[in-house]
Order: C-alpha cells, then sequence, then structure tokens
C-alpha cells in the first residue's frame, strides 16, 4: 500500500496552487476539488469525502481543500485520523493563508509548504497580554481598556487571527476555548463575506469572551 503524506500548503494566492498541482500531477491522476457548500466545511462534507476515499481505485487521487481554515473545530477533528492514514494512492492537499488557524494536530500531520514565502503568523505580544487580562479580570469593564482600533476588514481578520491564535494555543488547558473558536471562526467567515461590520465584529467577540468567563 503507497502512504502519500498530506499536504499544507500556505498560501492565499490561488495561482500558485495551481502552479503547484500542476508541477506534482500526472496524466493518469483523479483530481478532485472538494468546495463547501456554505463557504465552511461541514463535519458532514468531511465525513462524505472520507468515505469516498475507501473505495479502492488504481489511479492515485488528489483531493485539494482550499482555504482549509474555513472549517469548524469538528471537522478539523473529524480529519485528523484520515489524514494520519490515508487511503491508499490518496493525496490530500489543503491549503491555508496562516497555518496556525488550524489545529495544531492538523498542522502535525501534514507536509507544510509554504508558497507564499510570507513568515507564518506569531502572536503579538500585546495582544496576547489584552486577552489575557480580560480573561483573568473577572469584570466586563475592562473592555474599556482593550482597545482595538480598526480601519479596514483586513485590520479585523488580522485581529481576528491574533484572536485565534491564543485560543488554539489554550485548547488543552482551557475548556473554554473551543467555544470561543466556534464563534469567531464563524464570525470570520462573514467579514470576509462583507457581511458584517469589522469594528462591531471585534467589539462582540471580546463582549462573548468576556461573558464565557462569566465576568459581572
Amino acid at each position: 500500500m503507497q502512504y502519500m503524506i498530506p499536504i499544507l500548503l500556505v498560501t492565499d494566492n490561488k495561482r500558485e496552487v495551481k502552479k503547484y498541482l500542476k508541477a506534482i500531477s500526472k496524466e493518469e491522476d483523479l483530481f478532485f476539488e472538494i468546495t463547501p457548500l456554505s463557504g465552511q466545511y461541514s463535519i458532514n462534507e468531511v465525513r462524505e469525502v472520507i468515505g469516498e476515499t475507501k473505495i479502492y481505485f488504481k489511479q492515485r487521487r488528489i483531493y485539494l481543500f482550499q482555504d482549509f481554515h474555513a472549517s469548524s473545530l469538528e471537522a478539523q477533528n473529524t480529519f485528523l485520523k484520515v489524514l494520519e492514514e490515508p487511503p491508499h494512492l490518496v493525496q490530500f492537499i489543503l491549503t491555508t493563508n496562516n497555518p496556525n488557524s488550524l489545529l495544531s494536530t492538523i498542522r502535525s500531520r501534514t507536509k507544510i509548504i509554504n508558497l507564499g514565502n510570507k513568515p507564518i503568523l506569531e502572536l503579538d505580544n500585546n495582544i496576547k497580554a489584552a486577552l489575557l487580562t480580560l480573561i483573568k479580570e473577572k469584570k466586563l469593564n475592562i473592555l474599556s481598556d482593550i482597545k482595538f482600533i480598526l480601519k479596514t476588514k483586513e485590520d479585523c481578520l488580522k485581529i481576528l487571527d491574533q484572536i485565534i491564535l491564543f485560543f488554539k494555543g489554550r485548547l488543552t488547558v482551557d475548556k473554554n476555548s473551543a467555544a470561543i473558536l466556534k464563534e469567531i471562526l464563524k464570525k470570520k467567515y462573514l467579514v470576509e463575506s462583507n457581511n458584517l461590520n469589522p469594528q462591531l465584529t471585534i467589539d462582540h467577540i471580546l463582549i462573548f469572551i468576556g461573558k464565557t468567563y462569566n465576568m459581572k
């Protein structure tokens, strides 16, 4: 049985993804691009793909998941086992603009290739300190001291990525992190779709975090 290491392409440039696929593909390969129905990969969509890959084929099958950071935590967790032991001649390729927006267990089961030559996102110390303060102060009025001033949608997405990175680092030690991440990922998708105001989104997320920790 031929085992193929799953690949995680780090880029937001779809042309680079196409160039990479062309370079590694052969004429006899079967190619499938998985597109989420709602803009976010669901657990059912991931399960459906896993079921398909268990059917035997002589040709190599390539499954592409563009922007896999747009997936629920449940969908990512469902994918873990098959990424660890992919079926015969099945090549999974995921793309993301930031590997830290995915579960660390997803990253550890893939070969990470940075196509954009951009540095991997590191957690900003000021944002980390602000979020720790929000969690530990046990009162909502601390929100007035945490100012995330946003001018553009891109500013909002950068802050959301930082908050996602912070709480993903706490998944194993903080039972509240999963619920917070689920809410942030949902709101991030809506911001990307231009359906939410960036500043109001950040304000909502901070209030949601505060309420999650039962602050008064």
